[in-house]
């Protein structure tokens, strides 16, 4: 029974920490400032001369010889994107970075959240272990209180960006009501 118990709190840590691990896999990025380096030294490599010769020699010129270019990890296409994302990433206001974030933990929170409604609901059909009925009740309702407070995020979000008016500023060759100057040279 305790191993069973082991087993299942295994799978649930797997599904939680496994995604974004295989995102960070799939998305090709280097861990560190080493792995960094070591792309961008391959990427020179693949860019650069084959063969250079030697500029003290007596014989002729010799045959280029061939060397095999590096095994590419990623595909070229795969390689645009990333540098199309890196690039979209650096031109971002923080404020466009913050809200990126906040969509992905969203997302993660969500997805872990299915998970463990879907592990815990089939790991209820194994013979002894209907306990783990009440887990898949209890992150049921957990999931469906996120997708509702989702939803209402997005209402709350779309409708604040529809009742909001920017007042006319003279930069714009719009006309500021005099009222609305006395107020702001009153302050």
């Amino acid at each position: 029974m305790a191993v069973v118990l082991l087993l299942i709190l295994a799978a649930l840590w797997a599904a939680l920490l496994l995604p974004p691990y295989l995102r960070g896999r799939s998305e090709n990025r280097p861990a560190d400032s080493i792995g960094d380096f070591r792309n961008q030294l391959r990427v020179l490599e693949r860019s650069g001369p084959t063969s250079v010769a030697p500029a003290n020699t007596l014989r002729g010129p010799e045959p280029p010889q061939y060397v095999p270019p590096m095994p590419r990890r990623a595909s070229l296409a795969g390689e645009v994107v990333a540098a199309r994302r890196y690039a979209a990433a650096r031109s971002m206001t923080p404020d466009a970075i913050r809200r990126r974030a906040a969509c992905r933990r969203r997302r993660d929170v969500f997805l872990a959240l299915i998970a463990l409604t879907g592990l815990s609901g089939l790991i209820g059909f194994v013979p002894g272990l209907s306990a783990v009925w009440y887990v898949n009740l209890v992150s049921g309702a957990a999931l469906a209180t996120y997708v509702l407070l989702l939803v209402r995020m997005r209402n709350v979000a779309a409708e604040r960006e529809m009742k909001l008016r920017f007042l006319p500023s003279q930069a714009n060759g719009g006309v500021v009501e005099p009222a609305l100057v006395l107020r702001r040279s009153a302050n």
